[in-house]
Order: C-alpha cells, then structure tokens, then sequence
C-alpha cells in the first residue's frame, strides 16, 4: 500500500512592475531597503517561498506606506493566487425593491455584498474571496491479489476549500447563462431566474455581469487515475508449450471523477466552450503479457 501526500509550495518568479520594489529576507518578512531612492528599474529581488506567505513592499503612491499591487494580485502578508472580486450575496428577487432603489439593478441581477457600508457597490467593495492554488494534493494506491488473480488501483485528487477558500477559477460559463453569445440566446440549461421561477443561484439569462464578477468556483476532485485488472495464467496449463509465463489484463485511465465542477476537466479548471481545452481522456486498454 502506497499513501503520498504532497504539500503545495510556490517558487516566486517576478518580473519588474512599473514603481515596485519588492524586498524579502530568509525569516519570511518584508524588509525595508537601506536606499529609499529607487525607479522603475531596479531589481525585483524573489526566492522560495512558503504557499501560505507572501510579502513585498512597495511606494507606487509615494506615501512611504506599503500598497497592495491589486492589478497583478499581490496581497501584503497574503497568499499567492489570491482572487480579489465582489462577495456574491444571491439574485435580486422581485421584491428586493428597497435593494433595487439603494444600489440599482434589476430582478434577476447578481446581488453583491455593500462591504464597506457606503452605500453603493463600487470596486472598493471587493475584497479577496479565495485563492487559485490548492490546499493540498494526494494519490493512494493499492495492490490486491487473491491466488492467480491481481487488482492494481490508484486515486488521485487535489482539494481546496478551508476557511481561506482554496482552489477557486472563474467559470462564468456555468454560472452566468449570457456568457456565450451575449443578447442572442441562452445556451445554458440550469434553472435560471425568471419571474415565474426566481432562482437564488443563478441569474438571468440576459443579465449583462455590470461589475465583471469573476463568478469563481471550487474545482477540487477525487478521480480513479488508474485501475488494472489481471490474471496469471497456472504454468501447469502452459508446460507443453513454448510460453513461459502469459498474463491477461484490462487497464482503465481516469474512468471516473468526482467533482463538483461544472465543466470538461476540473483539474485544469477547463470551462464549458473553452477554445482550447478538452475533457480529460479516459483510456481501456486490453493486453496479453507473454514471455517464451
């Protein structure tokens, strides 16, 4: 029986980003450089680093203080991968009328969370929702033999979740029915909002996305990577013949998954209409093993 589990780390490779100086010592913590003079040129210092921790400093405003590099994603003492949106807070539904009068909309619209209470969702009203890269990831396989028979199997996955939200792509294909072919139909078959069956999940189907939510999802999964069945034929049965040893097998790749993503692969987050991406391919392999 073989149990492997793996710890997800980051190797940090930057590149120069316009009024950014990036500072990082072997305690994990951001240090201040001894020349406080600096442009756009100079060098952007990187190493390993631990997934869970990230820091770097920066002066773009000139107020001395450390700034977040929102536009790339990069969080003061926060997670690499970090997803930085609006927090989803259901449909507006035809009675949310004072909602409607607050912040606008229609019934049918996503519902967006006023974090900062002002009275209007703005871009000050994102905040980080989750991350891209996984919590951890894990194989377990096995052997099972019984006489002349053997059963070889291996399952996969890779988890996110945690209260910090691991493992999360934007799949507005799923989520947002006018995505594809924007004003012209409704491709998606979920049970959208409309006024004779409103939905809290999904909105409807000619809902433009006005704040460019990311509709971000969990595509954590367990799959049966590989399976292998096979039988050693008794050599009582080949001792007047020229073989020595045949063994008869049926191999299986990636024959089921469990997930709840909705679209072709969730490992790669491959969306539903996606251009370039696949399903995963599954494989049956039948064989003999002969040796003479």
């Amino acid at each position: 029986m073989r149990f492997c589990y793996v710890k997800c780390l980051l190797v940090a490779a930057f590149s120069l980003f316009s009024g950014f100086i990036f500072a990082q010592d072997h305690g994990g913590k951001t240090e201040k450089p001894k020349n406080e003079s600096f442009n756009a040129n100079e060098v952007i210092f990187g190493h390993v680093l631990d997934a869970h921790e990230f820091h770097f400093l920066s002066y773009k405003d000139g107020d001395g203080k450390e700034d977040d590099d929102i536009a790339n994603s990069y969080f003061i003492g926060k997670s690499l991968g970090a997803i930085y949106d609006y927090t989803f807070d259901g449909i507006i539904q035809t009675e949310d009328t004072a909602f409607i009068r607050q912040y606008g909309g229609r019934p049918g619209d996503i519902k967006l969370k006023d974090l900062n209470n002002n009275g209007k969702i703005d871009p000050d009203d994102r905040s980080i929702i989750g991350y891209t890269k996984p919590n951890y990831s894990l194989s377990f396989s096995n052997t099972l033999s019984y006489k002349n028979l053997e059963l070889y199997f291996m399952f996969s996955t890779i988890q996110g979740g945690g209260k910090d939200n691991y493992y999360l792509a934007s799949n507005q294909f799923a989520q947002n029915p006018n995505t594809l072919f924007a004003g012209v139909a409704n491709w998606l078959d979920k049970p959208y909002w409309m006024p004779d069956h409103p939905s809290n999940t999904t909105p409807r189907p000619n809902y433009s996305n006005t704040y460019s939510y990311k509709f971000s999802q969990g595509h954590s999964f367990i799959r049966l990577q590989d399976v292998i069945l096979s039988y050693q034929l008794d050599n009582k049965l080949l001792a007047n013949t020229p073989v020595k040893n045949l063994k008869v097998y049926i191999a299986g790749k990636n024959l089921l998954t469990w997930t709840k993503w909705e679209g072709l692969d969730p490992e790669t987050a491959t969306t539903f209409a996606s251009v370039n991406g696949f399903p995963v391919m599954k494989t049956v392999t039948f064989g003999l093993d002969v040796s003479f």
